[in-house]
């Protein structure tokens, strides 16, 4: 719906709106801490069964309810999980650190690129920027904070006058969109959701957002079949430095919402924001819930691996949050 029927700014902000409900409204729902602490592990002696009466005698509960007990079997998935946890998590801290370190020397790289190459101020509709033309070959590209880049190549200044303020418009629109702070802060998600799937389609889906949008801002000395076939010309690699500007099945996607926009509707954007919130205020309670509750046996679990290792069943009670396990004395 709000791909088809809302505008390109409101399909980035529909997906900003589902990035930051989903990072804050589990916060917010939580009613318990999502970490539980360990629960307290006191052995009691007992071989292949239990009785009520034996749980009784560990239970601190006053009116114990026994159909909440939690009957632990070892599990070897589970057992893995917990043996290697440090060097799991020493895994994704480092992935995030390549993450990071990726997204810092690409700043370093760009700031070694502006200290190299010629520059030269121009300016269109009054918006003022600095073109630099590196000593070797490169992409064309934008980047910026406070001053306002563009790569060029000098061999590109045979383009036609059209085609090249096209680019530069193309280009414009990019730092406009304020897309390099915006890869900033989706670096800074990724490293939250680093194992999350669904992180990369949305980033995905941003990227080629901003593409369209760039598109759309770029036919305003040409027109949209003209830039359709300058797309097409960098795509057979005529001006191999353009090349970046197209990721495979992208071009078809970029050139279909350029020649055939879809119409839009005043409702779709609200319509889709309101099924959001309400998908997500009447899913994100119980599925929090779930997790946290999930995480407190997890954990309950792990204890009862590291402290009892040669048991394979035990027997956790969630409402005073102990566990019996066997004694091997």
């Amino acid at each position: 719906l709000v791909r088809d029927r809302a505008s390109f700014i409101q399909q980035k902000s529909f997906i900003y709106g589902v990035l930051v409900l989903s990072l804050s409204l589990p916060l917010i729902t939580a009613q318990k801490p999502l970490y539980h602490p360990h629960p307290e592990v006191k052995p009691m002696g007992w071989a292949k069964s239990i009785n009520p009466v034996a749980l009784q005698t560990y239970c601190k509960c006053e009116n114990p309810d026994y159909t909440h007990r939690i009957h632990y079997r070892a599990n070897e998935a589970y057992s893995f999980l917990f043996q290697y946890k440090r060097y799991l998590l020493w895994v994704v801290l480092l992935a995030i650190g390549g993450v990071m370190t990726h997204f810092i020397l690409q700043l370093n790289y760009l700031r070694t690129l502006v200290r190299h190459s010629e520059k030269s101020a121009h300016q269109i509709d009054g918006k003022r920027f600095f073109l630099l033309v590196p000593p070797q070959n490169h992409a064309v590209g934008a980047f910026g904070f406070k001053n306002k880049y563009i790569i060029w190549q000098k061999h590109l200044d045979e383009l036609p006058a059209s085609e090249k303020e096209a680019i530069f418009r193309h280009e414009l629109s990019h730092l406009n969109q304020y897309n390099t702070l915006e890869k900033l802060i989706l670096r800074m998600i990724q490293c939250l959701w680093i194992l999350n799937p669904a992180f990369y389609l949305f980033r995905k889906e941003l990227l080629l957002i901003s593409e369209c949008m760039a598109d759309q801002a770029a036919t305003t000395g040409l027109s949209r079949k003209q830039y359709a076939k300058l797309l097409i010309k960098v795509q057979e690699g005529l001006f191999s430095p353009l090349t970046a500007y197209l990721k495979g099945s992208e071009l078809s996607i970029r050139i279909h919402r350029l020649i055939k926009p879809k119409k839009q509707s005043r409702m779709a954007f609200p319509i889709a924001l309101s099924l959001l919130l309400s998908i997500q205020l009447y899913s994100v309670g119980p599925f929090v819930k779930n997790i946290s509750e999930g995480m407190h046996k997890l954990q309950t679990f792990e204890k009862v691996y590291h402290q009892a290792p040669e048991a394979e069943e035990a027997y956790y009670c969630p409402d005073c949050e102990t566990v019996c396990t066997p004694d091997f004395e």
